[in-house]
């Protein structure tokens, strides 16, 4: 009978493992994985979101992650997405589990500044697991192109080139962090790469140290002085060779967007290519004894020449080892045949010379210290090697300079567009401050692109959605709230064009920043794109980010939103637009239109009985621009002061001026409030300009 229940219990475990238990999930998952069978460990890991009764395992998320990206397995990146997230549990005992959270701090050195990775590393160091995780989220938030869906393209295309950089490049475990992997997460794969060992050139350094001693000889040449300069080039040459250690360089070139240039990035040491490092020029790759071995050389060249010496006292000759007479006076000149010249400056030369050929950076520095090196009027000392190294820096950071703080694969797989942000702050009855949000995009190519890319003449226009969003964060980067609107959409082949708008009112209570996503979706099946780490709907898209700027409390009393400026509209004019009249948000106003600015006041009257009257004094002034234009200046001139009556405790309001008169120009338009009850005054102002329409 034991026997039997034995049998029985064996049989239950291996067709029901761990049953109800994560802990079974992640160990079946990992058998699986141990087989070779990787879709059945992650299906079987994947399963475990649906556990919500049982305490989560954070292995579950953190293998997912791993087997996925490192087999490069896209059909599983969208659940990757989702089950890293869910993974990030601050209900979770993260005490037993610590070493998941450091390597993940680990893994986001390489994209957080050093601020911040200090401030987690501190975060962890207390063990205050919950901040971790919070600031985990905040991070992928911040950084999310597509803030209204659960997809996280920057999330996903991060984990992909860190496990790309390992199987591309091999790094040595006791290296540690390696600087090209920072650069890799940052950029992705380089256009090009150049590496191998530097050379010593013996004949191109035998050639510039005996141009270099021969001009400074100045003309005829003793005997001695000959020898002098035979063992000064010698040493020289010799000293090189000794500092020269074969070093290892890797120069990665990136094409810079919207530009044929090309830019640099530097690694290399003098130890092979298991421990490279970030170079800020080639000249890292120099010891820097080579630039201070003048004196040793010099001190050398006296020792071969006087070794063995014998003096003659009646002649006041010295004879040495090599069967030559010296004169010791003229030994005190040796500095004067160039003998400043050091290795390093050698050094630095012969590499230039070899990589010139792979940027012009490098071709531009030999050429500059080779006109500078003929230059006998120059001193080829430490500070000469000096100012090299600096020029040849600077102009490795300004071609750096040339590419953005990152390129990503929705860069260059998507034809992004570009996205006009207009708001103004208002506030609502429940005295709620609120923006309203204009967004106007032009996604013309993105769409003539995907029509291409589908092998179709024209777009089917029932396939297409255009969505904005905006979404309101805090000063942690915790999201407030957002608002979404599917955009009007205007299309004109004939003049290429393909217009969306937006209107839509965001609360901001107590946010500082606020991001805009818009983005242009298809959502034929068939039409999906094929690369993995792009959602497949998504075609175009714009992320905008700003921070709302600090102002006086609008709810505090009689306040007046920011001005809304725009002009009459014509029957051909047939935009939807919450406001009554058509916004220039530039500010341009075509001649003969009326201009129109709308604007809300507040806090009429905090008291029942008081009175909610207040003047409204507006006028339109020509810039000066010059003498002559001042005295028309009253010429291109209005005001007009309005008094207004509300029987709430705010008022709505557009007022118009007759353009019909006006000329072509520059204008300021001043907008002057007065609560004469609160004897409070607030002015708005903006920059109107007339032109010819």
């Amino acid at each position: 009978m034991k026997v039997l229940i034995s049998l029985i219990f064996v049989c239950s475990t291996i067709l029901f493992p761990f049953k109800n238990s994560e802990i079974g999930i992640y160990e079946n998952g990992y058998e699986a994985k141990k087989r070779g069978e990787f879709e059945k460990a992650l299906d079987i890991w994947y399963s475990a979101k649906d556990q919500t009764n049982l305490e989560k395992d954070p292995r579950i998320s953190f293998s997912f992650i791993d087997l996925v990206f490192r087999n490069e397995m896209e059909k599983y990146y969208e659940k990757a997405n989702e089950i890293y997230f869910w993974g990030l549990d601050t209900t979770i005992n993260w005490g037993k589990y610590e070493y998941l959270l450091t390597s993940e701090v680990e893994y986001l050195e390489y994209i957080m500044s050093r601020k911040e990775i200090k401030k987690l590393k501190s975060i962890l160091k207390k063990e205050e697991y919950d901040k971790l995780i919070i600031a985990f989220e905040k991070h992928w938030n911040k950084l999310d192109p597509t803030p209204r869906t659960l997809y996280n393209e920057k999330l996903i295309e991060s984990k992909y080139r860190f496990y790309q950089f390992d199987d591309l490049y091999k790094t040595s475990k006791k290296q540690g962090k390696d600087p090209r992997k920072e650069i890799f997460m940052r950029f992705g794969e380089p256009t090009r790469i150049h590496n191998g060992n530097l050379s010593f050139d013996s004949g191109l350094a035998r050639s510039l140290i005996q141009e270099r001693l021969s001009a400074s000889s100045m003309g005829n040449m003793s005997s001695t002085e000959q020898t002098v300069l035979t063992m000064m080039q010698f040493n020289i040459e010799t000293k090189a060779r000794q500092f020269h250690s074969q070093p290892y360089y890797e120069i990665w070139l990136y094409k810079v967007p919207n530009s044929s240039d090309e830019s640099v990035y530097l690694f290399g040491n003098t130890n092979g290519v298991n421990s490279v490092k970030r170079l800020n020029s080639i000249e890292d790759l120099v010891p820097r004894m080579a630039y201070s071995s003048s004196n040793d050389s010099r001190s050398n060249l006296r020792s071969t020449l006087t070794a063995g010496a014998t003096n003659n006292t009646s002649t006041g000759e010295t004879s040495n080892n090599l069967g030559r007479v010296v004169d010791q006076s003229d030994l005190s000149g040796v500095g004067a045949l160039g003998s400043s010249l050091t290795p390093g400056i050698i050094l630095q030369m012969i590499y230039y010379r070899q990589l010139s050929a792979v940027h012009p950076i490098f071709g531009t520095a030999y050429s500059q210290m080779e006109r500078k090196f003929s230059d006998t009027t120059l001193g080829l000392d430490a500070t000469f090697a000096q100012q090299n190294r600096h020029e040849s820096s600077n102009n490795v950071l300004e071609a750096q300079a040339r590419m953005p703080e990152s390129q990503s694969v929705l860069d260059t797989e998507l034809n992004s567009f570009e996205t006009q942000i207009y708001t103004y702050k208002f506030i609502d009855a429940n005295n709620t401050p609120y923006l309203r949000v204009y967004a106007i995009t032009d996604f013309y190519n993105s769409l003539v692109y995907d029509v291409i890319r589908n092998n179709e003449t024209e777009a089917n226009l029932s396939d297409y959605v255009f969505k904005n969003t905006a979404f309101s964060y805090d000063y942690d980067w915790n999201m407030l709230t957002y608002s979404e609107d599917n955009a009007d959409i205007e299309i004109d082949y004939s003049e290429k064009t393909a217009v969306a708008t937006s209107d839509f009112l965001l609360s901001i209570p107590g946010s500082k920043n606020v991001v805009l996503s818009s983005e242009l979706l298809n959502l034929n099946v068939e039409t999906s794109s094929s690369n993995k780490i792009v959602h497949q709907s998504l075609r175009g898209f714009s992320r905008k980010q700003w921070e709302i700027s600090d102002k006086e409390d609008m709810s505090n009393g009689f306040n007046v939103s920011d001005i809304i400026v725009g002009h009459s509209k014509t029957d051909s004019l047939t935009r939807i637009s919450r406001i009554p009249f058509e916004i220039s948000h530039d500010r341009v106003i075509p001649k003969g239109r009326d201009i129109v600015i709308y604007f809300e006041a507040y806090g009429l009257n905090e008291e029942e009985g008081g009175s909610n009257e207040f003047d409204v004094t507006y006028s339109l002034q020509a810039k000066k621009k010059g003498l002559l234009s001042s005295l028309k200046r009253n010429r291109n001139s209005f005001s007009a002061t309005l008094n207004f009556s509300s029987p709430i405790d705010r008022y709505s309001e557009s007022l118009e001026i007759d353009g019909e008169n006006l000329r072509e120009g520059e204008y300021i338009l001043i907008l002057k409030f007065m609560n004469q009850s609160k004897s409070k005054e607030i002015t708005r102002k903006a920059n109107v300009s007339i032109i010819g329409g």
